[in-house]
């Protein structure tokens, strides 16, 4: 405990070396917040879906509740300039992660994405580069993560989710309710859930390799969900999402909500994310 604390205290007097590395600013942070690492071993694992990704819990207490709440990250640092993938996709500021270790609630869960905080030098991810680039939301992708609720709601006999996802986080996560019959609220934060229009608004690569949530409107319209996008956010402006929404809102319109705040696509969220959740509860 005490070499723990050591950590935590070098971590933070380190200033701006250590924001820039992602594995330590992830380890303080989860270990600040006590979250556990979950552990899935590959014979559980349909082998065709075998992505290397890190799951975390915090405060899991199912004795009066089995419902759970799934984070999941957002792209992080998939590009290294306009039009060429990064070489370590892994956020230096995982902004999931620390709406998760906000949420005052118990059984929180949190996905990172593929490869993030692994080394480069994993063979897994040596050849999956393409999942944090044109293939990041690919269906192999969506089936993964549908995989790893469906291990976590028989590990733990769940009955109900929430799934909340960031930025690029927001399109695996409906995509993944879509699938699904045990989601109860999709929540998007400042995600870019119509991706072909956030390529062409940026001018950067296409995503092709990657699903359309386009083709998941009829059953996602069936789903509760609010969508939370910031006014000041120039990475992934809400109007991008606008006919996407439209469309969703036109098959079942009291299912989606739509809220603008006063946030930028990383400034404030953490820091009022207590609030806000209130907000959705009470809506």
């Amino acid at each position: 405990m005490k070499v723990i604390k050591i950590l935590i205290c070098f971590i933070i007097l380190s200033g701006c070396s250590v924001s820039n590395n992602p594995q330590l600013v992830k380890q303080a942070l989860v270990t600040q917040e006590n979250f556990n690492r979950l552990i899935f071993e590959n014979y559980e694992l349909n082998e065709s879906l075998i992505f290397n990704t890190e799951v975390w819990t915090k405060t899991l207490n199912f004795n009066n509740n089995r419902i759970a709440i799934i984070y999941i990250e957002g792209d992080g640092n998939a590009w290294s300039s306009r039009y060429e993938q990064s070489a370590d996709p892994s956020p230096q500021r995982p902004l999931a992660l620390k709406l998760a270790a906000k949420d005052p609630r118990n059984n929180i869960f949190y996905f990172s994405r593929p490869c993030q905080y692994v080394s480069i030098k994993d063979s897994l991810c040596q050849n999956s580069k393409k999942y944090w680039g044109t293939a990041r939301y690919n269906e192999m992708v969506i089936k993964y993560y549908h995989q790893l609720i469906s291990l976590i709601k028989k590990r733990y006999n769940i009955n109900k989710f929430e799934l909340i996802g960031y930025s690029g986080g927001g399109v695996i996560a409906a995509a993944v309710a879509a699938l699904r019959k045990d989601i109860i609220l999709l929540t998007t934060v400042a995600s870019n859930l119509d991706h072909q229009r956030w390529t062409t608004f940026h001018n950067v690569s296409k995503l092709t390799e990657s699903i359309d949530l386009y083709q998941f409107s009829k059953q996602l319209s069936k789903i509760r969900q609010i969508h939370l996008f910031g006014e000041t956010d120039n990475i992934v402006p809400a109007k991008i999402n606008t006919f996407f929404l439209r469309n969703l809102k036109q098959k079942q319109p009291g299912n989606v909500k739509v809220l603008i705040l006063s946030h930028g696509h990383q400034c404030c969220w953490v820091d009022n994310w207590k609030n806000i959740l209130k907000e959705i509860n009470d809506s």
